[in-house]
């Protein structure tokens, strides 16, 4: 197993008289798409709100993606995002 290079910050995070627990993921892609050898996602342990697909940055560079992820962080911890509903939430019957 190759150890690629990522960083993570957990943030919590209040918005709306909500709590909610967001990780931003900048990781070293294992497949490159296009020229893009490195991505950013926020992800979170709320079920109510799923961040998993909405946020995805890629980058060509390392330098590129620890600027951006800094950036990324920094940007949540000052308030400057918003929260936007989702408008679909599957669930499969006798699966809970």
């Amino acid at each position: 197993m190759v150890d690629r290079w990522r960083v993570v910050n957990n943030l919590e995070i209040k918005k709306d008289n909500l709590v909610l627990k967001v990780r931003v993921s900048t990781i070293e892609l294992s497949v490159c798409y296009e020229d893009d050898k490195y991505e950013t996602m926020l992800f979170n342990d709320w079920s109510e709100v799923s961040l998993a697909g909405h946020f995805c940055e890629r980058y060509k560079t390392k330098a590129e993606a620890m600027k951006n992820h800094i950036h990324i962080v920094d940007m949540i911890t000052k308030g400057y995002f918003e929260l936007e509903p989702t408008e679909y939430k599957i669930k499969i019957r006798g699966y809970e």
